[in-house]
């Protein structure tokens, strides 16, 4: 994580630290895609109602705080703001357990949403400002594995724990290790940027040049064409992904739960929860890595080899997903999720470096949020209200698991416009580079 050369140096024990707040940062926001089913029926909520909680009203306060915070992250020291974002989306977690309706639950949904704002405008910044070009997808792949390594031990942990002790349990277990990482972040993250800014157009830190203005960085990033491609791509991509993850757990137990009770010792939920962890934790984690790795193999300082990375591993993830959706039986659905989830999770590293690396140092955090806010608004947020709906909706002829099915199957294949996107944002950096 660093370079004498260039004058990069990031602490090892700070990524790793980042890394574990990302993780618990991923575990507190799906742990309850896992818990999705007995929510439902303990609070007797509708599909629809499930896309909502998980989805749009999430999403709108996540993506609308990122950018507030991210203005205090251009300004002050990102560990304290990193900390008070871990200790305040915690305490929500914890909230989720007591909820004896879908207003309580909603409203304790909302408050992780804003806690979680703060977390990866400020992380990314932090790593980006302290890794040279070429280094840049490899360090926010590392940064990533939060995400595999959250779904990991979310689905695992929140299924046996919700087949052991019930849902409400799950929620306060998930919770409570965040307050000891918030004290962690105050007493170890040193801000070198502290005490001094970056210049418009330096990599390394300089002693001019403060943050601009919030209006013109919005200016800025509007007509900044790779960074509008990239993110409408980033956000296509999360549409379909997270239209998977908020009803994959249930889908699973609707369609193949019956057989696992008789295939196995444990409940059905125990088993779907630790599949999906392992699947998803261990092979979405090489994805991730390989993703980084690709991305600055063959896109480098000029970054555009990132966008055929992303373009390529769409087309190829997409026929994965849907074979796992039309298999027969348990077997062959767990099969093609694993390829599927290789594939399916290589541009999350290429697509966080470049949004920040293709803008001015002393923009990137709001770079970083503003990018955040499309991904996640049309991504978590669309995502899995679109998938409720058109489960409900299919429903009404097909049944409750079918119905599900074909709803992720279409949100699945609007996963393709991602493609399209990528395909801009490259020649958009290649012209640019031609031009520079």
């Amino acid at each position: 994580m660093s370079s004498a050369k260039d004058g990069y140096k990031l602490p090892r024990f700070t990524i790793g630290l980042l890394v574990c707040i990302y993780t618990f940062c991923y575990i507190d926001r799906q742990i309850i895609n896992i818990l999705a089913e007995p929510i439902k029926n303990d609070l007797s909520l509708s599909d629809s109602q499930l896309g909502l909680m998980t989805g749009i009203a999430f999403a709108i306060f996540y993506s609308t705080m990122g950018i507030p915070v991210a203005r205090l992250a251009e300004k002050h020291h990102r560990g304290y703001i990193i900390a008070a974002s871990v200790a305040l989306w915690s305490m929500f977690t914890i909230a989720c357990g007591f909820a004896k309706s879908f207003g309580w639950m909603l409203l304790a949904r909302v408050g992780v949403a804003i806690g979680e704002a703060g977390c990866t405008p400020a992380s990314n910044s932090l790593i980006i400002d302290y890794t040279p070009p070429e280094k840049r997808a490899r360090a926010i792949s590392w940064y990533m594995l939060g995400v595999p390594l959250g779904l990991l031990i979310g689905m695992a942990s929140g299924g046996a724990l919700a087949d052991l002790y019930g849902w409400r349990t799950a929620f306060v277990v998930a919770g409570l290790p965040g307050f000891l990482l918030a004290i962690l972040a105050i007493v170890s993250i040193k801000d070198p940027r502290r005490g001094r800014t970056f210049t418009a157009n330096d990599d390394a830190p300089a002693d001019v040049a403060a943050p601009i203005a919030l209006i013109d960085t919005l200016r800025t990033l509007a007509r900044n064409r790779p960074f509008v491609l990239v993110a409408v791509g980033g956000a296509t991509a999360s549409f379909m992904a997270n239209g998977q993850v908020a009803f994959l757990a249930a889908f699973l137990l609707r369609v193949h739960g019956p057989g696992l009770e008789t295939m196995y010792d444990v409940g059905p939920i125990t088993v779907v929860g630790l599949t999906l962890g392992l699947v998803g934790g261990i092979f979405g984690g090489i994805g991730m890595l390989a993703g980084g790795w690709l991305g600055d193999r063959f896109g480098g300082r000029n970054f555009e080899g990132y966008m055929t990375v992303c373009a390529l591993a769409a087309a190829l993830a997409i026929p994965f997903f849907v074979l796992a959706l039309l298999a027969p039986s348990w077997g062959w659905a767990v099969a093609a999720l694993i390829p599927a989830s290789v594939l399916g999770s290589v541009w999350g590293g290429p697509v966080f470096a470049l949004i920040p690396s293709i803008v001015a140092p002393n923009m990137r955090a709001t770079a970083v949020a503003v990018g955040l806010f499309g991904i996640n608004l049309i991504g978590h947020g669309a995502g899995p209200l679109f998938t409720g709906l058109l489960s409900d909706y299919f429903a009404t002829t097909h049944g409750p698991s079918e119905g599900l099915r074909l709803a992720l199957v279409v949100s699945t294949l609007v996963g393709l416009a991602a493609i399209p996107f990528y395909l801009m944002a490259r020649s958009e950096l290649k012209r640019a580079t031609a031009a520079g």
